[in-house]
């Protein structure tokens, strides 16, 4: 059963992510819309995404019985047509400007491309093919192949299991040594830290619909974190803003619904619009940071004043959903002439 509130929520995310990586471009580190007191925004939306691939995965997996073998089949479908499609798109620009086929490298690190896992070289101080997706692409997919295996442990002790995952986490935290040359926001440990939660609150959702009284507290959560800075790490911070913002704006009233009929009330071209947005997001994903370079290349030398950041802003944001749009409709055709 298909939840609207998720994918509000989902719309969030990437709204926090483009924005982030556009205003560090424009080397505004400075400004709220960059970061707050603990951190930047870029992990709070990679932290509600990964969250929310273990909390659809698991409400997926109580209404549709699958098995393992249709469980990955789908998941490979959802990642990696885009991610090539995307990819070889990026490429053909990328070559057209630069004319440079081996600009990664030696050829065998395309295997890493292939995969899903080239935005992860860089970390290691290797060149590599990464044009799209970046570090979060290789998460998603640990994430989803872990998940089959998780889930079923998570069905018979969650607590037990939500409570090791934590203090795992915890541990890796305080000993995750400053100089690392591997962030620790893209380690495996914090990735499936956070899937466990989204496991979990999908097995307890509703009871948790029962609480509303939760969104006060998680709101002093959510101000507390943005406005002082906190003690310690700052990596438990990004992580619990991105937990708390999901479960307020899961609790959210459904404000836009007719009390009578329990339709929307918002108009049906708005809700199209959305609509068409929501399904393009994971394209949205793997191409904006890809535009925003090529677009910083040509026309960084005209841009200053804020009006002009804003025209900016506003045409980036245009022409990544663009190129999102063709790389969705494009890996729509593959798919759907792969499974006739």
């Amino acid at each position: 059963m298909r939840e609207s509130r998720l994918d509000v929520i989902r719309l969030i995310a990437i709204g926090m992510i483009v924005t982030f990586h556009f205003v560090g471009i424009m080397g505004r580190f400075d400004t709220f819309f960059y970061g707050y007191a603990n951190g930047g925004w870029g992990s709070v939306g990679c932290t509600i995404f990964f969250l929310l691939s273990g909390f659809v995965l698991t409400m997926a997996s109580e209404y549709h019985n699958t098995s393992v073998k249709q469980f990955y089949r789908k998941r490979f479908l959802a990642i990696f047509p885009a991610l090539w499609i995307a990819w070889i798109l990026s490429y053909i620009i990328y070559l057209v400007k630069f004319q440079d086929p081996l600009f990664g490298g030696a050829p065998w690190k395309l295997i890493f491309t292939v995969i899903g896992f080239d935005g992860y070289l860089p970390y290691f101080g290797m060149s590599s093919y990464a044009l799209v997706g970046e570090w979060f692409t290789g998460m998603i997919i640990l994430i989803y192949l872990v998940f089959p295996l998780w889930n079923r442990m998570m069905k018979k002790q969650p607590e037990l299991i939500l409570l090791v995952m934590t203090v795992i986490y915890f541990v890796h935290a305080i000993l995750y040594p400053t100089n690392c040359m591997l962030p620790i926001d893209v380690t495996p440990i914090t990735g499936l830290w956070v899937e466990t939660v989204g496991i979990y609150l999908a097995m307890k959702r509703e009871k948790i619909k029962t609480m509303p009284w939760l969104v006060l507290p998680l709101v002093v959560g959510v101000v507390v974190i943005i406005t002082i800075k906190l003690p310690w790490f700052t990596m438990p911070w990004k992580n619990f803003l991105g937990i708390f913002l999901f479960m307020i704006l899961y609790l959210f009233p459904e404000c836009f619904r007719d009390d009578r009929t329990g339709e929307s009330i918002i108009p049906l071209w708005i809700q199209n619009m959305f609509n068409a947005i929501e399904v393009r997001i994971y394209a949205l994903y793997l191409v904006h940071h890809f535009v925003l370079y090529r677009m910083q290349e040509v026309l960084a030398p005209y841009i200053f004043g804020w009006k002009r950041v804003v025209i900016y802003y506003i045409a980036y944001l245009f022409i990544s959903f663009a190129f999102a749009d063709l790389v969705y409709r494009l890996t729509r055709y593959v798919t759907k002439r792969k499974e006739k």
